[in-house]
């Protein structure tokens, strides 16, 4: 028969185990938010991963470092390049002044090859529809012209680079996802305290 005391002892060291890593789990979450990549949580590149990642695209990269917003260009590597924009793609947009990094948002509706919608996150343009994780959530019209695209809300004008969809062997899980239907997460939280022409930190 075991020693009373030594099953309490090896109880407490089970407990505190677990409890330890809980708070890994916790401190994990609360730098990456969601633990789908390790996109810091806020930026824009870590909402198009999450948004994509919903609707059955899981985004790959051939570098874990490196995936600012306009390097996803290139460095995605389970997408197809397009000029013209499709619901659930991701929108690539260049470097501007101001911002070195450029910009990813997701497609959520298109009504031809010049006007489409998207949702986007660390960009302060358009209207926010929700919260994911804490972060603001905003939607905007876009409207290619003949310098760009133009983004609801924003001054001026952004190079477009194009758009990334799902490869083939992504796009059957993501339709199926489609059908069920758009799944909300709401909450509150402030708009991101920049204007359309500040400097976003979209770094991977």
């Amino acid at each position: 028969m075991i020693p009373r005391q030594k099953v309490m002892t090896s109880k407490r060291i089970i407990e505190g185990t677990l409890i330890v890593a809980a708070l890994g789990v916790a401190l994990l979450l609360g730098h990456h938010g969601r633990m789908h990549s390790s996109l810091a949580r806020g930026e824009c590149t870590w909402y198009a991963f999450e948004r994509a990642h919903e609707r059955g695209w899981n985004i790959r990269f051939d570098k874990p470092y490196g995936r600012h917003a306009r390097a996803w260009w290139e460095k995605v590597t389970n997408a197809q390049q397009s000029s013209v924009p499709k619901v659930g793609s991701i929108m690539v947009l260049d470097a501007w002044k101001g911002n070195p990094y450029g910009h990813v948002a997701y497609v959520e509706s298109v009504s031809g090859k010049d006007h489409w919608v998207i949702s986007h996150a660390n960009f302060g343009v358009g209207t926010q529809e929700r919260t994911l994780d804490g972060v603001p959530v905003l939607r905007a019209r876009c409207e290619r012209i003949p310098r760009g695209v133009r983004l609801e809300g924003a001054m001026g004008s952004f190079l477009l680079r194009g758009f990334l969809s799902p490869s083939a062997a992504n796009r059957s899980a993501s339709q199926d996802l489609n059908s069920i239907g758009e799944r909300r997460v709401v909450g509150e939280g402030p708009i991101i305290g920049h204007s359309a022409n500040a400097k976003i930190l979209n770094e991977g």
